[in-house]
C-alpha cells in the first residue's frame, strides 16, 4: 500500500477551487477531473478520495472559467445529506465571486428531481400535481388489502403475508427496469417454449414458477391499479413517469435541458437502469455530464442499482461523433489510515478487473496516520457485544482515553452490522455501561427493548389472541414471569382448549350452532383462571392476577385514546413514563430518546385509507420492520454511539468502527435468494437491459446456482469494503464462535479467514494471514455453546424477587410509601433505620439525587461549552429571546414532549403552499423543518377559531391563502434556507416560506403563520423577521430600503408587513442572547405560551403565571 502527500496548501489555483477543497491546491489526479473540458466525463472516485469537494470544485471551475453560471448546473445525488453537503460546498466555493440573486446551483436527490418532473409536467400523462409518494411500508399495507380482496388462482399460500414481498419485489424490478408485468409473462412464455423443444426435464423443474408467477403478475397490476385510484405513487413510479415524461415529450427534456445544461450525479453505481435511461433521454451525446462513482462500493443490487452504468458509462454517455466519454480516477483516500485501507484493498481485490471497471487502487493520504486494524475472535455473541461495549468505554466519552492524545466523542464511533439480529444484544451491553446508543432507522427502532415492550402491549390490547405480544409483556422487565409459569399456563390453556371443544362438539351433537374449532383459551385469557392451575408457583399467580387487572384497565382508556393518546396511555400504565422522568443516567436518557422517536412515529402515522387508529399503526410497523427504507435513515448529531447496518453507513464516516458478526453465513452472507429461474420477484433477465454482465443459464441448474452464488460474494465482498472504509483512524473486526443458541459453532468468515487467518488446530491461538493485521484470540474456543449454558443456569434463578410485594421498603407500592411519607416526615428515616443500611451511603445517595431535582428546577445551569450551540435554528432563537427556561428545557436538556398537532398541521400547510408556487422551489422534501414560532406549536387550536358551521380547520387555512394576494403572485424562492454567520461563530439556520420580488425592485420575505396573532405589545414576536431580513441583506446583498418583511396570518387572512428600516435588531443583538446560553443563564420568562407548554410541570415561576392569570377568551 503505497503513500503520497496528495495536499498543498500554497497558491495557485483560484480561490474557488481552493475553497471546495478546503482550502488546498488540488492535485494532478484532482487537477485532471475539475479542468476536463464541459463534455461527457465519469469519475471512478475511491472511498474518501474527496468526491464532493472535487465535484464542487469542478462546478466553480466551469463557472470561474465562464462556461456556465451557477444557475445553469444541476446536482443529482441519493440522499438529503448528501445533497446538503454538496450544496453547502458549492455555497462556500462560489461565495468568492458575485452573481446575481437567484444565481444558485440546484442540487436534488434523484428521486426529488423525478418527483419534480411529474409534479411539473405529469397532467400530460394523466397524472395530478397531487399525488402523494407511498413509503414502503405504506406499499405493504396496500398489497394486503388486495390479497384480502383478489381470489388467486393458482398459488394456495400457507400465509399469505409470505406473497408481499413476492409482489412488491416484482413491482420493483419492473419500475427500475421500466418493463411491464405483461413482459415477465411474455418472457416466461418464450422460456416455456424453448424448453418444450429443447429440454422437457427442465420445463418440469420450472414449472413451479411458471405457475406462481401469473397471479404474482395479477397482483402487481392490481397493486399499479390501486395506487393510480387513491392518487398514490411509489418510488419505481417517480422514476418510470419520469421517464415517459422527458422521452415522450421531447420537449419536457428540452425545457430541463435548457434550464440546467451542465449536471453532475453522484454515486452512479447505485442507479439502475430507469434512473440512467431517464438521464439519456435528457441529455443527449456530447452533453456535459459529469457522473461520479466507484464500482467497489456497488451495494445495492438488491434495490434495484446496476453496477453497469458506472462501467459502461463511456458507452452510454458519449462525446459527439459517438467518441467513448473520458475517465477519470481519484485514487488517494483521505480518510483512511494506511492499515485500514490495506485490509479493505486486500478484500476487494479478490473482485475481478471486469467487475470493477477501471483498474483503481487506493493510496493513503500521508497525514492520515498508520491507522489500526484487529481482528478479534471471541468464544460467543455475549462475548462479543461485551468486547466491543469494554472497548468504547475505554476509549470514549468523557472518563475514555481518547485517540491520538485527543478525547473522542460517542458520535465518533460507529458498530456496523450486516444484519439487525445483533442489534438487540450490543445494545444491551453498551446500555449496561452506560454508553448512550442510537440504533438508527425505524426498522432499528422496533429491535429496542422499550419499544418492543410498547409495541407488544399495544398488540395485547387490540389483539387478545396474540400470545406472542402477551409473553413479551409478561416475561418482560416489568412481570418478569418466569418460562417454567408461563409453560404451564400454555400447557392449561392447551388442554382447556381441548376439553372446551369436546363439550363444544357434544353440545354441536344435541343441536348447538357452535363451532367447536373456533373457540379457545388465549394466555392473555388463561390468567383469569391463574387460581385453578395447579403447576404455577404463588409468586407468579399474584403477578398475573396484577397484570390482569391491569390490562382490563388499559382496554377501558383505549377506547377514548387518539393513537397518540394510546401510546402514552401505555407508558402511565406501566409507570414507564414516571420512572424515566426521574431518572438521569445514560441508559434512561437512551430510552427516553428512543421512546420519544416512536412517539413521533406514531403521531405522523397517517393510513392510505381511514382514520390513523392503533390497529393501522401497528400494522405499519409490521411492515416497516420488514423492509429497509430506499431514502436511507441518517443519524442524528447527539452524542451517542451510532448502530446501523452497512447500507446505513453509506457515506458516512467515523474514527472508530466495529464490525461484529463476520463469521460464516453471517458477513458474508452470500445465500443465492434471488435466481430468477426460481424466484417469481425477480425479472427474467432476458428481459433486463444489463444482462451481458448477469450468470447465464445454459441449462445446467446447479452450475448457474454456484455462478449466482459467487455474483453474490462479490457484492458482499463490496459491502465489506464500505464497512472498513468507513474508519478514519481504528478498525476493529470481530467474530464469535457461537451465535444464539445454535448446536453447532459458526466457523470464522471468508474475509475473517482471510485477514486473521484460522488455527491450525482448534486449540491452537488464530494467527494474522494480513500483515496489516493484529488478532487478538480472548479464550480457548469452547466446544459447546455458552449461551446455551447461560440460559440453563438462569433457568435456576427462579423466582425473581418481587418489585412490588417482597420489596420491604415499598410493600405497598413506593406511591403509598410517599404519600405517607409527606404526613409523617420521619418515615424515611425510621424506614433505613429498620432496613440496617449504611447511613452515611443513604445520606450520600440522597444529597445526589437532591442535587440532581434541583437542577430540574433551578433558574440557572451549568454554563455550556461553545461546541454544542455552535448552529442554532431560527425557531430556537425565538425560543430562547421568549423564555430561556423552555429553551433550556428543548435544546440544552432536553426533556420528553408531547407530539404536537398543531406543529404537524403547521407543517403540513407550509408544504401545501410550497406545491402550489411556481418560484424556485426544492423538488426535494426540505431535510430542515420550517420555522414554526412557539405559538403555532403549544396551541391545539387557534384563539381565532371562529364560531358557525363545522369546517376542517386545515381546509380554512388552505382556503385563506387561497383567497389572498400571494395566491396569485409567482415568488422567486419557496422555502428558500439560508444560514447566517454571526460574530462569535454562531450560525443562525432558518428556512423563509416565500421570496417576492416586486416590479419596483422592492424585496418582500413572507412567513406564513398557522397559529394565534402574537398581542400587539409582544416585543419577541418580530424577532424572527428580523433574523430573516439580516440574512436577505449579508446573503443576498439587499437594500434594506428596498425590503419588507410580512407575517401573513391564514386564521385571520391578515398581513402585516413591516419595512425593514423599522426592524432594529442586530447580529450582535442576537451574538448578545447567545452569550447568556454560553453563561448557563436560563431564566424562566412566563408569559402566554406557559399554558402550553410541554414543561409547565418543571417550572414553578409558569405554574404561578397560569394560576394568576385569567384564561384568554
Amino acid at each position: 500500500m503505497s503513500s503520497v502527500d496528495a495536499r498543498s496548501s500554497s497558491s495557485g489555483a483560484h480561490p474557488a477551487i481552493r475553497a471546495a477543497l478546503g482550502g488546498f491546491t488540488p492535485s494532478a489526479e484532482q487537477s485532471a477531473a475539475i479542468e476536463h473540458a464541459p463534455a461527457p466525463l465519469s469519475v471512478i472516485a475511491g472511498a474518501g478520495s474527496g468526491k464532493t469537494a472535487v465535484m464542487a470544485a469542478r462546478i466553480a471551475h466551469l463557472v470561474v472559467t465562464g462556461q456556465t453560471t451557477p444557475s445553469q448546473v444541476l446536482g443529482l445525488t441519493f440522499t438529503h445529506k448528501a445533497a446538503g453537503e454538496l450544496e453547502e460546498r458549492i455555497k462556500t466555493s462560489l461565495s468568492y465571486l458575485s452573481f446575481d440573486a437567484g444565481e444558485e446551483v440546484s442540487v436534488f436527490t434523484y428521486h426529488g428531481f423525478a418527483d419534480g418532473i411529474v409534479r411539473d409536467f405529469g397532467p400530460k400523462i394523466g397524472i395530478e400535481p397531487g399525488t402523494a409518494l407511498l413509503t414502503q411500508a405504506q406499499a405493504w399495507l396496500l398489497i394486503t388489502r388486495l390479497l384480502e380482496e383478489i381470489v388467486l388462482e393458482r398459488i394456495v399460500p400457507s400465509w399469505l403475508p409470505s406473497l408481499i414481498p413476492k409482489v412488491t419485489g416484482l413491482a420493483g424490478a419492473c419500475g427500475d427496469h421500466l418493463r411491464t408485468p405483461e413482459d415477465v409473462l411474455a418472457a416466461d412464455q418464450a422460456m416455456v417454449a424453448q424448453y418444450r423443444r429443447e429440454n422437457r426435464k427442465m420445463q418440469s423443474r420450472l414449472q413451479a414458477l411458471i405457475d406462481e408467477r401469473p397471479d404474482i403478475c395479477n397482483l402487481v397490476s392490481a397493486y399499479t391499479a390501486r395506487k393510480a385510484l387513491l392518487g398514490k405513487i411509489d418510488y419505481g413510479d417517480q422514476i418510470a413517469f419520469a421517464f415517459k415524461l422527458v422521452s415522450q415529450h421531447p420537449e419536457v427534456a428540452a425545457s430541463l435541458r435548457g434550464r440546467w445544461p451542465v449536471v453532475l450525479l453522484d454515486e452512479y453505481q447505485d442507479t439502475n437502469v430507469a434512473q440512467r435511461k431517464m438521464m439519456q433521454a435528457i441529455y443527449p451525446p456530447g452533453s456535459p455530464i459529469t457522473v461520479v462513482g466507484d464500482p467497489d462500493q456497488a451495494i445495492y443490487e438488491w434495490r434495484g442499482a446496476t453496477l453497469y452504468n458506472v462501467i459502461d458509462f463511456p458507452a452510454h454517455f458519449p462525446q459527439r461523433g459517438g467518441v467513448p466519454a473520458a475517465t477519470r480516477k481519484l485514487e488517494v483516500s483521505f480518510r483512511s489510515g494506511r492499515r485500514i485501507l490495506a485490509v479493505a484493498e486486500a478484500i476487494i481485490s479478490e473482485i475481478p478487473e471486469s467487475q470493477r471497471g477501471v483498474g483503481k487502487k487506493l493510496h493513503h493520504h500521508l497525514p492520515t496516520g498508520e491507522g489500526d486494524v484487529t481482528c478479534d475472535l471471541v468464544a460467543s455473541e455475549d462475548d462479543e457485544a461485551e468486547l466491543v461495549a469494554e472497548e468504547i468505554k475505554s476509549i470514549a466519552g468523557a472518563d475514555g482515553s481518547g485517540l491520538e492524545g485527543h478525547p473522542l466523542e460517542y458520535r465518533e464511533v460507529a458498530i456496523l452490522c450486516r444484519a439487525r439480529s445483533l442489534f438487540a444484544r450490543l445494545q444491551r451491553k453498551l446500555r449496561e455501561k452506560g454508553i448512550p446508543v442510537e440504533v438508527v432507522g425505524l426498522a432499528g427502532l422496533l429491535t429496542v427493548p422499550e419499544v418492543v415492550d410498547i409495541v407488544a402491549y399495544l398488540k395485547l390490547l387490540v389483539t387478545p389472541s396474540d400470545n406472542i405480544a402477551f409473553g413479551r409483556v409478561a416475561m418482560g422487565p416489568r412481570w418478569r414471569i418466569h418460562y417454567r409459569d408461563m409453560a404451564a399456563l400454555a400447557r392449561w390453556a392447551a388442554e382447556n382448549t381441548g376439553k372446551l371443544e369436546r363439550d363444544l362438539r357434544e353440545r354441536d351433537d344435541k343441536g348447538g350452532d357452535v363451532d367447536p374449532g373456533q373457540e379457545r383459551f388465549f394466555l392473555s385469557e388463561a390468567i383469569t383462571h391463574a387460581e385453578r392451575i395447579a403447576d404455577l408457583s404463588e409468586e407468579a399467580r399474584w403477578r398475573f392476577g396484577q397484570l390482569q387487572t391491569e390490562i382490563e384497565r388499559a382496554r377501558l382508556r383505549l377506547r377514548a385514546c387518539t393513537l397518540a393518546d394510546a401510546v402514552e396511555m401505555v407508558l402511565d400504565e406501566t409507570g414507564v413514563e414516571d420512572e424515566l422522568s426521574v431518572a438521569s443516567n445514560p441508559i434512561a436518557q437512551a430510552a427516553r430518546a428512543n421512546i420519544n422517536s416512536f412517539l413521533d412515529q406514531a403521531s405522523a402515522f397517517a393510513p392510505l385509507e381511514g382514520e390513523a387508529s392503533v390497529v393501522t399503526f401497528l400494522e405499519y410497523l409490521d411492515a416497516a420492520s420488514e423492509v429497509e427504507d430506499l431514502e436511507m435513515t441518517q443519524p442524528k448529531q447527539d452524542d451517542s454511539v451510532k448502530l446501523m447496518t452497512v447500507h446505513q453507513a453509506k457515506g458516512l464516516e467515523f474514527d472508530l468502527v466495529f464490525v461484529p458478526g463476520m463469521a460464516d453465513e453471517r458477513f458474508p452472507n452470500a445465500r443465492v435468494t434471488d435466481n430468477p429461474m426460481k424466484s417469481v420477484s425477480e425479472l427474467p433477465y432476458s428481459i433486463r437491459e444489463d444482462n451481458d454482465h448477469l450468470p447465464r443459464f445454459t441449462s445446467n441448474m446447479a452450475e448457474f446456482e454456484k455462478a449466482l452464488k459467487q455474483h453474490a460474494m462479490y457484492e458482499e465482498r463490496r459491502l465489506a469494503y464500505v464497512a472498513m472504509t468507513r474508519a478514519r483512524k481504528v478498525l476493529r473486526l470481530s467474530a464469535a464462535h457461537w451465535y444464539g443458541q445454535r448446536i453447532k459453532p459458526n466457523k470464522v468468515g471468508q474475509f475473517f479467514m482471510e485477514l486473521a487467518g484460522t488455527p491450525e488446530q482448534e486449540d491452537q491461538p488464530v494467527r494474522p494471514a494480513h500483515k496489516a493485521v493484529r488478532v487478538r484470540q480472548y479464550e480457548q474456543l469452547p466446544q459447546e455453546n455458552p449461551m446455551k449454558l447461560e440460559m440453563t443456569e438462569r433457568a435456576k434463578l427462579w423466582p425473581v424477587d418481587n418489585p412490588v410485594l417482597d420489596d420491604e421498603l415499598f410493600a405497598q407500592g413506593w406511591r403509598r410509601f410517599f404519600e405517607d411519607a409527606v404526613i409523617d416526615p420521619g418515615l424515611i428515616n425510621r424506614s433505613v433505620d429498620e432496613l440496617k443500611v449504611d447511613r452515611v451511603e443513604f445520606e450520600s445517595r440522597r444529597a445526589e439525587v437532591a442535587e440532581q431535582l434541583m437542577l430540574i428546577g433551578a433558574p440557572g445551569a451549568p454554563p455550556v461549552p461553545d461546541e454544542r450551540l455552535q448552529s442554532m435554528s431560527v425557531s430556537s432563537m425565538v425560543q430562547l429571546s421568549r423564555c430561556p427556561k423552555q429553551f433550556y428545557w428543548t435544546v440544552v436538556r432536553p426533556l420528553p414532549r408531547r407530539p404536537s398537532a398543531a406543529a404537524r398541521r403547521g407543517q403540513d400547510i407550509h408544504r401545501w403552499i410550497e406545491i402550489r408556487s411556481v418560484g424556485q422551489g426544492r423538488l426535494d422534501d426540505p431535510e430542515e423543518p420550517v420555522d414554526l414560532a412557539p405559538e403555532e406549536i403549544g396551541d391545539p387550536v387557534p384563539a381565532y377559531e371562529p364560531a358557525g358551521p363545522a369546517v376542517p380547520l386545515e381546509r380554512k387555512l388552505k382556503s385563506t391563502w387561497q383567497a389572498s394576494r400571494f395566491s396569485d403572485m409567482i415568488p422567486r424562492f419557496t422555502e428558500q434556507p439560508f444560514v447566517l454567520a454571526l460574530p462569535g461563530g454562531l450560525l443562525v439556520r432558518g428556512r423563509i416560506d416565500a421570496v417576492y420580488v416586486h416590479e419596483d425592485g422592492t424585496w418582500e420575505l413572507v412567513d406564513y403563520k398557522t397559529g394565534r396573532e402574537p398581542d400587539a405589545a409582544d416585543a419577541v414576536a418580530r424577532l424572527q423577521l428580523a433574523i430573516y431580513s439580516l440574512a436577505a441583506q449579508e446573503i443576498w446583498k439587499v437594500d434594506p430600503g428596498r425590503l419588507k418583511l410580512t407575517y401573513f396570518y391564514l386564521g385571520s387572512g391578515r398581513a402585516d408587513s413591516i419595512p425593514a428600516t423599522e426592524l432594529t435588531t442586530t447580529g450582535d443583538d442576537l451574538t448578545g442572547m447567545f452569550g447568556q446560553v454560553q453563561a448557563g443563564r436560563f431564566e424562566p420568562r412566563p408569559g402566554a405560551i406557559c399554558g402550553s407548554c410541554d414543561f409547565l410541570r418543571f417550572c414553578d415561576a409558569g405554574k404561578e403565571h397560569v394560576a394568576t392569570t385569567p384564561n384568554r377568551g
